[in-house]
């Protein structure tokens, strides 16, 4: 009699035999109940296991096992079934490892927008040279200037450039060309242009 290659019915395949559920030590991998397997902990990113050199890929999935997780890159656990968020796509938030809608709500929470990927829930912060304040990589808004801005605060009321780059003025905290006529542009270098009434 032949090994499976594949299990039925929300089992789980481990060393060619269909299993209910994964040993402790490993983790489970499959949405659905079809194609299911039991893996040792592993990365998965956008459909495919990372440093891992198998013909298969991977899902990330909710809480319960039941769908997938709008998440780009989360974490198959031990024990676990890969629903351990590290990033989320589909412009969701992620919280709590977790991808969620919104971060309304959330006492003392902002809603951290660098793109449809990779937004966040968390506490205010300062970007300053794509760094934040723990030395994680970050992103200004695009509405305040994002490339053209070297310094910007993500804060409750939103996004605001504090000091701009690449030759562009700061006016009432975004980037721009150019000042107004009715304004005096201040500094000449790339960095640290203002406009001023």
């Amino acid at each position: 009699m032949n090994s499976p290659q594949v299990c039925r019915d929300g089992a789980y395949l481990l060393d060619g035999s269909c299993v209910a559920t994964c040993p402790a030590h490993l983790a489970a991998s499959g949405v659905g109940q079809f194609k299911r397997r039991c893996a040792e902990p592993f990365t998965c990113r956008s459909g495919r296991l990372v440093d891992v050199d198998v013909s298969y890929g991977c899902k990330c999935a909710n809480e319960d096992n039941t769908a997938i997780a709008a998440c780009q890159i989360c974490h198959h656990r031990a024990g676990e079934h890969g629903e351990h968020c590290m990033r989320c796509n589909a412009g969701q938030y992620l919280h709590n490892n977790r991808c969620i809608a919104s971060c309304a709500g959330l006492a003392e929470l902002i809603g951290y927008a660098p793109g449809n990927y990779g937004r966040e829930c968390r506490v205010p912060f300062l970007c300053a040279d794509r760094l934040d304040d723990l030395g994680a990589a970050c992103k200004c808004d695009r509405a305040v200037g994002r490339n053209d801005c070297g310094v910007c605060s993500w804060g409750t009321v939103g996004s605001r450039c504090l000091r701009c780059t690449n030759s562009k003025y700061l006016r009432s905290g975004v980037c721009v060309d150019v000042c107004r006529d009715s304004e005096q542009a201040v500094g000449s270098g790339v960095d640290g242009r203002e406009c001023r009434s």
